[in-house]
């Protein structure tokens, strides 16, 4: 009789159990590319992020290399405490790391602009020097011809749906189409597919984490991703943070002429992409408030002001 095949959570179990303690309390996160659980154990002992490539290993170990590097180089990331090379038995790509706890900087902006200002125009200065980085150095980035084929194939997917959906608008194709023509472009920045996830609680906490899908990118692809999570998805109102975050981007990567116009075309993008894509699922809200700042957005600029 074959052996059952352990769930993920009793993995996650085994592992924590080997290399951290007994009795961990595993809770699982949603993501998209591994398996992440946080592990929580006696008061009073820290607790830790666990991930786990179940299904494909190969984000994990480019994680690991590229997480490394960046950590290398000075940039605010997390740092691996313990990978599969720390329990070879298992045969699974794994990485251990320390659990930060955190808010939103969106949520602290909202409370307190100054330091939310802080936190943007810090957060402006992590994209513009990850932008300045030559991705032929960078151990484990995807290639030019990586990202664009995942890229393509992403918006081919967003594209379908958007044409079954009711929600669908012509303008909304033109905004997927202007999209598509940078995606055929050759990407020649390195960034990260994964968007900006940031962790803050507004004094010394600081890291940007989830760097699985890191690689080539196009220019200011990854300010725009950052300015729709915000914008969009945290749904912070006013301009002042805007600024604060392209002030601190400026300051390390100079703007080209014309770069106003290429973040606009991904955060339309973005944005209906998401709206659709929302509305779809239990996060209705968030896919109605995305749709009717697309459609605001047709007759007049995100980026006014800046």
């Amino acid at each position: 009789m074959p052996t059952p095949t352990p769930s993920p959570a009793a993995i996650a179990a085994d592992i924590a159990g080997r290399l951290l303690g007994p009795n961990p309390l595993v809770s699982r996160f949603q993501a998209e590319h591994s398996s992440v659980f946080r592990l929580d154990f006696a008061p009073g002992t820290p607790s830790h992020v666990l991930k786990i490539g179940i299904q494909d290993p190969e984000p994990i170990l480019r994680e690991q290399e590229i997480l490394r590097h960046l950590g290398n180089l000075g940039f605010e990331v997390p740092s691996p405490e313990f990978t599969q090379a720390d329990y070879p038995d298992l045969r699974l790509a794994f990485t251990v790391m320390p659990f930060v706890r955190g808010t939103s900087a969106a949520a602290i902006c909202s409370q307190d602009s100054r330091r939310g200002c802080a936190i943007f125009e810090r957060l402006g200065r992590f994209l513009g020097r990850v932008a300045n980085l030559a991705p032929a150095s960078v151990p484990g980035a995807l290639s030019a011809a990586e990202a664009q084929a995942r890229e393509l194939a992403s918006w081919e997917i967003h594209d379908r749906t958007l044409r079954d959906s009711s929600r669908s608008r012509p303008e909304f194709v033109r905004f997927y189409r202007n999209a598509r023509a940078i995606i055929e472009t050759q990407p020649t920045w390195f960034g990260n597919r994964e968007g900006c996830h940031l962790i803050v609680d507004g004094a010394d906490t600081f890291s940007v984490i989830d760097w699985g899908e890191a690689g080539l990118l196009w220019p200011y692809a990854d300010l725009a991703r950052c300015i729709h999570t915000v914008r969009a998805v945290n749904d912070l109102r006013g301009g002042h943070w805007l600024e604060c975050l392209v002030r601190g981007f400026s300051a390390e990567r100079i703007l080209a002429e014309g770069w106003i116009e290429i973040v606009e075309t991904w955060l339309l993008y973005f944005c209906v992409r998401d709206a659709i894509l929302f509305g779809r699922t239990n996060r209705e809200l968030a896919g109605s408030r995305m749709l009717k700042l697309a459609q605001q957005s047709s007759n007049r600029r995100w980026m006014e002001g800046i």
